[in-house]
């Protein structure tokens, strides 16, 4: 299973219902309003916004260009056995240049030297840390694989990586208004206790005391005094 809703926004009471603490130094407050992305699925998946962008939501043609470069320059990257020539770090870099040449070097060398200065140490760090890098594969910790496939992982992650960190902030899905679906939160709590209609007893409202339970698909609630787990476990 999976969900298409993502949280994009949230619009907070002004005021405080917690006293401040050390998570929430000026006292923690509620939603008003949940603002959520709900991805249209295009692709049969449930990002197909691009929320984290991956390869498949870049230009097809540009990987196909990232990973031709990196079978070009393979044999100076690694030794038969699967091993990197240079160091972890070393190898990273240089494959990252490539790939900026093929993604951005279309209008010379300036913006990928840019975007190799910004994010240097962000590179430097995918190449070697101890939970989520490169490493692992470089060093073909958990085996070696067919020098094809192990080629376009690279190319689809060092791509996806490039995708990610060169977006605008007003084009990241979060900012696709045509997507938004509100969450009111004050409107839903007054509806949920007044109109909203339990499907077993039939009966409207859910007064205080009485939560709601529902169905794995989200289509139906009921009283949880008309739950049948609940009734078997007063039984027992």
């Amino acid at each position: 299973m999976y969900d298409p809703m993502t949280v994009a926004h949230e619009i907070r009471y002004p005021w405080a219902s917690e006293p401040p603490s050390k998570l929430w130094p000026m006292g923690y407050r509620r939603s008003f309003i949940t603002i959520w992305h709900r991805d249209p699925e295009h692709d049969g998946t449930d990002d197909s916004c691009g929320w984290f962008k991956r390869a498949k939501h870049g230009d097809k043609a540009v990987l196909a260009k990232i990973i031709k470069d990196f079978q070009f320059e393979w044999k100076d990257w690694f030794k038969e056995d699967g091993q990197p020539i240079l160091s972890v770090i070393g190898t990273t870099l240089s494959m990252f240049q490539r790939a900026l040449w093929s993604h951005l070097g279309g209008e010379g060398w300036e913006r990928p030297r840019n975007f190799m200065r910004k994010h240097l140490y962000e590179i430097i760090m995918f190449a070697e840390n101890p939970t989520d890098s490169l490493f692992e594969l470089m060093t073909c910790k958990y085996g070696q694989e067919r020098q094809e496939d192990r080629i376009e992982r690279f190319a689809s992650i060092i791509y996806g990586w490039i995708l990610r960190a060169d977006l605008p902030w007003y084009r990241h899905p979060r900012w696709h208004v045509w997507h938004w679906r509100l969450q009111i939160h004050p409107w839903q709590a007054l509806k949920r206790r007044y109109w909203d209609k339990c499907g077993k007893c039939g009966k409207r409202g859910f007064p205080k005391g009485i939560d709601a339970i529902g169905d794995w698909e989200g289509t139906r609630i009921w009283h949880s005094n008309c739950d049948d787990q609940s009734r078997v476990g007063q039984a027992a």
